[in-house]
């Protein structure tokens, strides 16, 4: 019988996270290209870092949802989550809601918040 100890599940999932990061670097270079310009990957690693943490705060714990919220702080803005009360409503909710429907349900506010200003 293969026995993992505690240690080891640690170290699995802290190599994920990692991962992770750097996929979500990889991603923010490419879809932000003209936004990140020429800002150093460390930075860019400490924006991905920062939006899994705070995404996590909100009950959000897919890894598509969390790049999707990745994608909201560039957008709106890396407080977006502070700033716009149409998003601070939606992520407040209780956590017995999932993270992806908070997500789409940002994303469906947005898109009806862009029609209104055209």
């Amino acid at each position: 019988m293969l026995i993992i100890r505690k240690e080891q599940l640690e170290a699995f999932s802290k190599q994920r996270e990692e991962s992770f990061v750097k996929e979500l670097v990889r991603y923010v270079k490419k879809e932000f290209a003209e936004e990140t310009g020429e800002a150093a990957d460390e930075d860019i690693d400490a924006i991905s870092r920062q939006a899994i943490s705070r995404a996590r705060g909100y009950g959000i714990t897919e890894r598509a949802d969390i790049c999707r919220f990745l994608n909201f702080m560039f957008i709106y803005g890396f407080e977006f989550d502070e700033d716009l009360p149409w998003a601070r409503e939606i992520l407040n909710t209780p956590h017995d809601r999932s993270g992806t429907i908070k997500m789409l349900e940002l994303h469906e506010t947005a898109m009806l918040d862009q029609e209104l200003r055209n």
